[in-house]
């Protein structure tokens, strides 16, 4: 059984950690294909960041998130020479 990508979005919960924001420089481990160990969402507070994935590749903006599926290699990069500020959360599921 096959669940909507709205269905799993609900079960997602609050996020139990939260990186600080950065501004000046992207650690270099998020740079490199990395994965998680649980659900995260990568929020773009300021500027514009591109998400990799073994999926997709994707262009965020100021206030778009991605979630971030559990064992995916994915990496992050900076989308311009603007100034950028993010975080990312790690979730909790049911």
């Amino acid at each position: 059984h096959v669940r909507s990508r709205r269905q799993r979005q609900m079960c997602i919960r609050d996020s139990y950690k939260k990186t600080p924001e950065y501004s000046s420089e992207i650690p270099k481990g998020l740079l490199r294909d990395h994965t998680t160990r649980s659900w995260a969402r990568l929020c773009v507070l300021q500027g514009q960041l591109i998400f990799a994935s073994s999926l997709a590749t994707r262009t965020l903006l100021a206030g778009d998130s991605q979630v971030i599926v559990p064992l995916m290699k994915h990496h992050i990069q900076r989308g311009s020479d603007d100034p950028f500020r993010f975080y990312v959360e790690f979730l909790s599921r049911d």
